[in-house]
């Protein structure tokens, strides 16, 4: 190959360098971002959160009688409710998950989306576990193209190998499976 061959070769390798690394100092900008705005949008459900429950009590307050009404059973505390879009957790489940979670987060709010129990508790551990944010690993798993838990966690922690990941998905779901005994052993 000529002198010249050699200096065009290099000078399209350094182009397409330059190129690459644009495209993922972009990425990396726009993640940098995204992030910020999740954090914004929990905290702004969290302080929601807080004042339907301020409203909740207030209402309590004024109608003693409504504060009375019927609460589920322990049989069916730990099973989806039918029709809605929440689950139903067993107060020493949900006494425990909500240790996990950021504070005063609405753990019916937290729950959307999740198809059972064990989803919902299997996430709030690994989002612990690995220090992602709640709202971010949620929106991965439960959004409109929902994706593994696993695929998730390495997408929202791409520092970790893929053994790893998986390894701490499986511990997460050890933790989901002895939490979700807990209601289990408090209904019999």
């Amino acid at each position: 190959m000529s002198r010249i061959g050699v200096t065009v070769a290099s000078g399209v390798l350094a182009l397409v360098g330059v190129e690459v690394y644009g495209i993922y100092s972009i990425r990396h900008l726009l993640d940098t971002r995204l992030m910020q705005i999740e954090s914004r949008i929990e905290s702004v459900r969290a302080a929601d959160a807080a004042l339907a429950s301020q409203v909740a009590a207030s209402a309590a307050k004024r109608d003693p009688d409504a504060a009375k009404a019927p609460v589920a059973s322990k049989a069916n505390a730990a099973r989806a409710t039918a029709g809605t879009a929440h689950i139903v957790l067993d107060r020493k489940v949900a006494a425990k998950l909500q240790k996990l979670l950021p504070a005063k987060t609405d753990l019916n709010e937290a729950s959307k989306g999740f198809k059972n129990e064990t989803q919902f508790i299997h996430a709030v551990y690994v989002s612990k576990d690995l220090g992602i944010p709640f709202a971010r690993l949620k929106a991965r798993i439960t959004g409109d193209h929902p994706i593994s838990l696993e695929t998730a966690v390495r997408d929202l922690r791409p520092d970790l190998s893929k053994a790893k990941a998986k390894a701490e998905v499986e511990k997460g779901q050890r933790e989901a499976i002895a939490t979700a005994r807990l209601s289990k052993s408090t209904s019999v």
